[in-house]
């Protein structure tokens, strides 16, 4: 068994501190782009990279670190989780509340056992609670916020349709997406105002993707059709199902999120 797989995450946090640049020399490097660089060595400073190639010569001046007989490998992205929220994530006043935004609920926090795991960045999500659950942001690990405002949250699931029911505003999953559909139209007309119709415009412009959160096959096939019908750039989370959908899913050419996720 190899040594260990070595990530950069673990050095971010002293290249930071310091300005001369860090070189991990000697390792096995596997690129972003599927390469395979033996006795690789890999130059940053500052925590962003400056070089990557064969050889196991360093800069001038700059801190090493012998990589011998392990692997670099760039960071893991954890493509759905709730890390950092403070409390409650689901609006319990609105059903639809697509002008929320997550980072308002978020506190950075130290994930040393996970950064050591190599997941460096993770897309926090507004929740699954809300039929409309608002912005969902991007950020690092380390609690730096990458993207603000990422993707617009949206729960087709069991939690979204309790959290509607409370409000009396639908009853029925169909009810619920009737009503979901409305609120695009009135956006895609310029008569939703405030907050929402921005955050629902950024999606009906494919500026931002819409993040669906679907839990049964029923749920996968709603999502698509809204999907089509609005023409926006439609992302599955969970996905649960999707193989009783068979080609449809691949046929609309729609990106998917599958758990478990890593955090």
């Amino acid at each position: 068994m190899k040594r260990a797989l070595f990530c950069l995450a673990l050095l971010a946090g002293a290249a930071d501190a310091q300005d001369r640049p860090v070189a991990i020399v000697g390792a096995t490097i596997l690129t972003g782009k599927g390469e395979r660089i033996e006795n690789g060595t890999l130059v940053f400073r500052g925590g962003k990279i400056e070089s990557v190639g064969a050889g196991s010569a360093a800069p001038e001046g700059a801190s090493t670190v012998d990589g011998a007989g392990l692997f670099l490998t760039p960071g893991l992205i954890d493509a759905y989780s709730e890390f950092g929220i403070q409390g409650d994530n689901t609006d319990r006043e609105n059903a639809l509340s697509p002008g929320r935004d997550v980072l308002q609920r978020f506190e950075a926090q130290s994930s040393p056992l996970w950064l050591r795991n190599g997941v460096t960045a993770t897309y926090v999500s507004p929740g699954a609670g809300n039929l409309l659950a608002g912005y969902g942001a991007v950020v690092k690990l380390t609690g730096a916020v990458v993207e603000e405002r990422a993707a617009l949250g949206a729960s087709f699931g069991a939690r979204a349709l309790e959290a509607v029911d409370s409000f009396e505003v639908a009853t029925t999953r169909q009810g619920m997406i009737g009503l979901l559909r409305q609120t695009f139209v009135r956006a895609r007309e310029d008569t939703l105002v405030g907050e929402g119709g921005e955050s629902i415009g950024r999606v009906l412009a494919k500026e931002i993707p819409l993040h669906a959160i679907v839990n049964t096959p029923d749920d996968i096939l709603t999502a698509l059709r809204l999907g089509k019908e609005f023409d926006v750039k439609l992302v599955l989370v969970s996905g649960m199902g999707g193989h009783e959908v068979g080609a449809g899913i691949p046929a609309a050419q729609v990106a998917g999120i599958g758990y478990p996720s890593i955090i």
